[in-house]
């Protein structure tokens, strides 16, 4: 009998053990499938035009650029933006004080890691640009379906800012 008993033990933990191993690391909108998604709550834009949002906790950012600097001067440009898109660039970013890098003369923060993302659609607008490139203006990004190349899943953007044409230095 103590040997069915330990051949009936033996066989449990090997059932039991079959579900253990390595997670599988869908990374939809986290670094883990047991963390929760991103969630990006600071966000702006500087340049012509780079926008930007970052977590609460200054370790995640998407970033976004597009080069519109000889944009018009008479009325807004809209930019169509289907990823992946070689005009514009968004990027996942993972690191320490990112929001430090951002627009920002004091730089305190480091990317880790920087991953293309690849899906998603919406539109970038612009004010026009002052006749005498002193004035900042208004821009709004909005995109939705981000996937970023290693499968990570992100919300919708909806970023807004009056600082286009701004920059830091």
């Amino acid at each position: 009998m103590h040997r069915n008993l330990a051949a009936v033990l033996l066989v449990v933990l090997a059932i039991s053990m079959a579900g253990c191993g390595e997670q599988d690391d869908a990374r939809s909108g986290g670094t883990g499938a047991t963390e929760q998604p991103l969630e990006f709550t600071r966000s702006g834009g500087c340049g012509d035009a780079y926008f930007w949002a970052t977590t609460a906790d200054d370790e995640h950012a998407v970033v976004v650029s597009v080069d519109l600097r000889d944009r018009s001067t008479t009325g807004p440009t809209v930019v169509d933006v289907s990823l992946p898109d070689s005009a514009v660039d968004v990027e996942l970013w993972e690191g320490t004080g990112l929001g430090s890098l951002m627009c920002n003369d004091v730089v305190e923060g480091e990317v880790t890691s920087e991953t293309p993302v690849v899906a998603g659609t919406g539109t970038i607008t612009v004010e026009p640009r002052a006749e005498d490139d002193i004035d900042y203006v208004d821009g709004k990004l909005e995109l939705t379906g981000l996937v970023a190349e290693d499968g990570t899943e992100l919300p919708d953007l909806a970023i807004k800012t009056t600082s286009i044409g701004f920059y830091a230095g």
